[in-house]
């Protein structure tokens, strides 16, 4: 989770369906945490 949960959240919603399925399904790795942040 990054220092603010809104800006997470808000970079989730409007993230492709895509990212977002990656996002959901694999716990969030710090390489996936660096690659979508």
């Amino acid at each position: 989770v990054t220092s603010s949960r809104r800006k997470c959240r808000k970079a989730h919603f409007t993230a492709p369906s895509s990212v977002r399925r990656i996002l959901m399904s694999a716990p969030l790795s710090p390489e996936l945490r660096n690659k979508y942040n």
